[in-house]
């Protein structure tokens, strides 16, 4: 212990004497603890993490694909497309669909450009999980339960 003590001592007093050297090497470590921390920190919560529901494993996204100028790309399906996959599906417990579109928002003030999401009932629903808060789209072909009555 006291060879530690004397080690720190040292160590210290050698600082104190050339303040600009440990300087650079504090500010060096500093950053370098920052940037592993920031990395990590992002692989974490993109790729290790597990999603805030019941068994992620099993939801699967299915995307079109085309030839199109010798190229393989993204290709959009019709809604009748998705209702024959959702109807034919036997291997799914439920089949959702989404596509973004992109709109300009005017009335009072300068017009505003935004991003939205269609998505089909079902597309936040999963089979175990439940809605944090108010419910779930429902699609017509489930049927609506009637609300209850508030005392």
């Amino acid at each position: 212990m006291g060879r530690l003590v004397q080690d720190l001592r040292f160590g210290f007093r050698t600082m104190l004497k050339s303040q600009g050297f440990a300087f650079v090497a504090i500010a060096t470590l500093a950053l370098g603890i920052g940037a592993n921390t920031a990395m990590f920190t992002v692989v974490y919560n993109v790729l290790l993490r597990p999603l805030p529901f019941p068994e992620p494993d099993r939801i699967v996204g299915i995307e079109l694909m085309t030839m199109r100028h010798g190229e393989l790309m993204p290709s959009s399906s019709s809604y009748p497309d998705f209702r024959d996959v959702r109807t034919r599906s036997h291997s799914f417990t439920d089949v959702a669909a989404h596509t973004n579109n992109d709109y300009t928002l005017t009335g009072v003030g300068e017009p505003v450009h935004v991003s939205t999401e269609n998505v089909s009932a079902g597309i936040f629903q999963h089979p175990r999980g439940a809605a944090h808060i108010g419910a779930w789209l429902r699609s017509r072909r489930r049927p609506a339960r009637a609300p209850r009555d508030r005392p």
